[in-house]
């Protein structure tokens, strides 16, 4: 039982660190996707 207990309290810690992660990753990824987009629909108003 103490050895889960120790896993439990270290696992949170390197969940931590791959959210904050992947919570930039996303961020990144969706503020490519909005520039593509407003990008895009620039150019389809010059034609």
């Amino acid at each position: 039982a103490e050895a889960a207990q120790k896993a439990e309290s270290t696992l949170p810690q390197t969940g931590d660190d791959s959210n904050s992660t992947l919570a930039m990753l996303g961020a990144l990824v969706t503020s490519l996707g909005l520039l593509a987009l407003l990008k895009r629909r620039r150019e389809e108003d010059n034609e």
